[in-house]
């Protein structure tokens, strides 16, 4: 929205160049938010499987919830954030267009 966002800056990362102290804490935090998603998503799974679904589906572009609707993009809690940090974590780009979406609601 106009006249809302307080601060932008864009973080240069390359598979060639080690990463630093702060991206390796950018990432944590990253982990963290993506863990707290995952146990909120798929509510019945253990909290490590949960993660472990969302890990693997964000990365091969199938996104599953298990006790949550999710029947399409617009189903989605939070697509910005999510997209920020699976992104950060996992070091690729996520297209929203390309993904599957399912649930066992």
């Amino acid at each position: 929205y106009p006249n809302t966002i307080t601060s932008l800056r864009h973080e240069w990362t390359h598979p060639a160049f080690p990463a630093t102290a702060s991206d390796e804490a950018a990432r944590k935090e990253s982990e963290t938010w993506l863990r707290a998603y995952a146990a909120k998503q798929n509510p019945y799974d253990e909290s490590e499987a949960a993660f472990r679904r969302l890990i693997g589906g964000l990365s091969s572009g199938e996104l599953y919830f298990h006790g949550s609707d999710l029947h399409g993009f617009d189903n989605l809690d939070d697509a910005d954030d999510l997209r920020f940090h699976a992104e950060r974590y996992l070091g690729i780009r996520i297209d929203w267009d390309q993904f599957t979406f399912s649930c066992s609601c």
